[in-house]
């Protein structure tokens, strides 16, 4: 989920009312694909694109990813390992990117590659 509209590509109308962990209920308005790129735990960039990526206009600042949306698509995630505060997400038994625990949630850090866009981006797990 994301509610920065500038990263969507194929942004199609879709409506859909979608509950957050603390209990809220928001609205998405679209759903689309973004495409960001992830540090592995050997902090090398690796692209990927995120499909049927739902747009909430009034998410906060963070986005998204779902951990059964990630199974979903055939991806694997691994809490713990060799520290307690991280989380790897694995595809095709390849680790593609590492979220580190920030008080509550796991958060990737992301870069965007829109042409238009250079900032990094937080994302929740």
């Amino acid at each position: 989920m994301s509610s920065m509209q500038e990263l969507f590509e194929n942004l199609t109308d879709h409506r859909a009312s979608i509950s957050i962990a603390s209990g809220e209920t928001m609205e998405a308005t679209g759903v689309g694909e973004i495409v960001i790129t992830v540090k592995d735990g050997n902090d090398c960039p690796t692209p990927i694109r995120l499909q049927e990526v739902l747009y909430v206009p009034t998410l906060r600042s963070n986005n998204h990813i779902s951990v059964h949306c990630i199974q979903q698509a055939g991806g694997t995630v691994v809490f713990g390992g060799a520290t307690q505060d991280r989380v790897g997400i694995h595809m095709n038994g390849v680790e593609m990117g590492v979220a580190k625990l920030r008080r509550n949630p796991y958060v990737l850090s992301v870069d965007t590659p829109n042409a238009h866009m250079n900032y990094n981006q937080s994302i929740a797990v």
